[in-house]
């Protein structure tokens, strides 16, 4: 089965893949960020940051309640084939279960109708200042 990815979305949700035709040429930038996406192997499941819009959803790494509007962030996982849905973890969460807060650019790309405003805002959360 062939399978076809936009070059970043490769280089964020399917690193090794991603590396395996460095040597045909992709953007330095790209190849840096599917390293880092092996370094920090939870990583490559971001899909995006959103407000909750309910207040039902729980946090795959502390497993508390998302409160309604809060900050969370997606999670997918690859498997078969296909990205399935795996839930959310709360902004505040992401350095434990990414081990890193350094995803701005990964949100940025899975989120972009979110404004400069509202990613300063997730970025505050991940960092634990909300």
């Amino acid at each position: 089965m062939t399978l076809w990815f936009h070059l970043p979305c490769a280089a964020y949700s399917r690193p090794e893949a991603f590396l395996t035709i460095e040597g045909s040429g992709p953007d330095a930038q790209l190849a840096a960020a599917a390293r880092f996406g092996i370094e920090h192997r939870r990583v490559p499941r971001l899909h995006g940051a959103e407000r909750a819009p309910t207040g039902r959803a729980h946090c795959r790494s502390c497993k508390e309640l998302i409160d309604k509007g809060s900050w969370r962030i997606a999670i997918v996982f690859f498997e078969e084939y296909r990205f399935n849905p795996g839930g959310y973890i709360h902004a505040r969460c992401a350095r434990e279960y990414f081990g890193t807060v350094d995803l701005a650019q990964r949100i940025r790309h899975f989120s972009p109708n979110l404004a400069e405003a509202e990613l300063a805002e997730v970025a505050a959360a991940m960092a634990g200042q909300q």
